[in-house]
Parts: structure tokens; sequence; C-alpha cells
């Protein structure tokens, strides 16, 4: 395995803490959403599954473009050659 530049692993650590942070943040904000349009008891039907299963798939690649900028915008603040 190819060592890694220390700046490398630190953009990626940090571009990896963005894109979790994001995405928690969109799954707190779906389930809040879908629960004040849904009422808070009601049964989980397929549609309601899939719609959900689809929204938190949209935000794992919002998460993961999130995470490839943050990266990017860390090593050109670090000087590093993208």
């Amino acid at each position: 395995m190819k060592p890694r530049n220390p700046s490398d692993v630190a953009a990626s650590r940090y571009g990896l803490r963005r894109a979790v942070a994001f995405f928690f943040v969109w799954s707190i904000a779906c389930e809040l959403i879908f629960h004040r349009a849904l009422g808070w008891s009601t049964a989980a039907t397929p549609y309601n599954l899939a719609r959900a299963g689809v929204v938190l798939a949209i935000g794992c690649c919002f998460a993961m473009i999130i995470g490839r900028r943050a990266e990017a915008r860390f090593k050109r603040a670090s000087g590093v050659a993208a």
C-alpha cells in the first residue's frame, strides 16, 4: 500500500467529518419533516418507506459531494495541489 501524504490524510478526514455532519443534519431534518407531514404515529406503509429510502439515498449523494468539495477546499487552503 502506498504511503499517504499527511496533508492528504488531514484533508480526507476533514471531508469525511463534513460529509457525516451533513448526513446527520439531513436525516434529522427529513425525519422531522416526514413526521410533521404524516403525523407522529402513522403506520409505515411501503410507499412511506420507499420515499424515506429515496430521500436518504439523495442525502448520501449530497453528503459525498459535500465531502469531496470540503476535501478540495482544505487542500486549496493548505496550499496542496488538488
